[in-house]
């Protein structure tokens, strides 16, 4: 090509209408703080198609090789412990994971909660795998004591558990303790995988939480065998995802064909390393994100998404809307507004709470405009004055605190 093809007609439309939902989405977990445009001319190249001879497949295998080795030390992986791969998304990245632990352990049962992300009962169901529901609480963790309860129901079978722990549900961004979900399978007869699924809050827990005294428990140090991070923090136009997992799942007898079957094309790296089938414009785009600003960059993005939700949460307070959040989430969950606001910015309700996710790129113009929008659509004496649950945060379930 030898220059930028204009849009027109009902694409040019389209476009806009993506323009404008992208400056109102405050219920929806993208960044929109990142520029990709510079990658335009290699994204039209279809860079999944080369054989795993060409060069280019050795160039983003090196790719690869790179931001799964910084992501590894955000999740404070293991030196030299680890192994993992990029993929086109979590749900791939997830059907690799089952896919290998299964390959270990045909008997696999899977245990997770409802409030988990889809792409999970997703990946299960694509490959035909047993699941155990876990019951949990109102604010969306896992109920332990319902988790132990079930293995011990099943301890009979013998048949190995994976438990895969939600670090940030969809809904209310709760976090499951993997130290206290590991603890809580300490009497399974069977072989334990703990999977940690953290496609949004793996980021900035990751990023800002390494030495915090009180902070979410779900990396490999931690005790997950497994984490899954997609790439909605770094505001990927396209799919992507991160797999990290523990050295010892990467097999070393495995053929070509077993890769292809759970969707990773090239054969680990001295490094522990592969690109799913799907996953080389993944691989440019985290990659491209990675270095633009660095890891430190990206812990301030962090940080100000952080401290936008407790803005937000206490301009709610302020005015007298029941709100409430978890602690250091970047989503924020509210007594619903009218469908007609919701639906202008994108605002999911789930259990009776609408929730702002306050991504990278969001500032507190945006809340602002919509806690005006919220006064005038919204009269004050149909406002709830007085929340229940805690006063710190008004509305808060009352085992929200006790989820973490």
């Amino acid at each position: 090509m030898t220059g930028r093809t204009v849009l027109t007609g009902p694409l040019r439309d389209l476009l806009a209408e993506y323009d404008g939902i992208a400056q109102t989405a405050l219920g929806q977990p993208a960044a929109t703080d990142m520029d990709f445009a510079a990658l335009d001319p290699l994204l039209h190249h279809q860079l999944d198609t080369p054989g795993p001879d060409a060069p280019q497949t050795a160039s983003v295998a090196r790719l690869a090789r790179h931001v799964l080795s910084v992501v590894a030390g955000v999740m404070r992986a293991p030196m030299h412990g680890w192994a993992g791969a990029v993929h086109g998304g979590p749900l791939a990245a997830t059907v690799d994971m089952l896919a290998q632990v299964r390959a270990r352990h045909p008997d696999l049962v899977v245990y997770l909660t409802r409030t988990g992300h889809g792409h999970v009962r997703q990946a299960v169901t694509t490959l035909g795998l047993p699941v155990q529901i876990v019951r949990h609480s109102t604010s969306g963790a896992m109920n332990l004591l319902h988790l132990t309860a079930t293995l011990r129901r099943n301890a009979r079978t013998t048949a190995p558990a994976m438990i895969v722990a939600s670090v940030g549900t969809p809904a209310t961004e709760a976090v499951d303790d993997v130290v206290e979900v590991r603890a809580a399978t300490a009497t399974h007869p069977a072989a334990v995988h703990v999977h940690a699924d953290a496609p949004l809050a793996g980021w900035h827990r990751g990023l800002l939480d390494a030495e915090a005294a009180t902070r979410a428990r779900f990396d490999l140090i931690d005790g997950a065998d497994s984490v899954v991070l997609a790439g909605q923090f770094l505001g990927t136009p396209r799919p992507s995802a991160i797999l990290l997992h523990r050295a010892q799942l990467t097999f070393t007898n495995e053929t070509h064909s077993d890769r292809r079957a759970r969707g990773v094309d090239a054969a680990p790296s001295r490094l522990g390393t592969s690109v799913g089938t799907d996953g080389a414009a993944a691989v440019v785009q985290l990659w491209h994100a990675i270095n633009v600003i660095g890891v430190d960059g990206h812990a301030s993005r962090a940080r100000r998404a952080r401290a936008l939700a407790r803005y937000t949460l206490r301009r709610l307070q302020e005015t007298k809307w029941s709100a409430w959040a978890h602690p250091d989430a970047v989503t924020v969950l509210l007594q619903p507004p009218s469908a007609a606001l919701r639906q202008r910015w994108s605002m999911p309700v789930d259990d009776g709470w609408a929730r702002i996710v306050c991504m990278p790129g969001r500032t507190e113009a945006h809340i602002d405009q919509f806690l005006a929008e919220l006064a005038r659509d919204q009269p004050p004496q149909q406002r709830a004055t007085a929340p229940p649950g805690s006063s710190v945060d008004p509305g808060r379930p009352a085992d929200a605190r006790r989820a973490r």
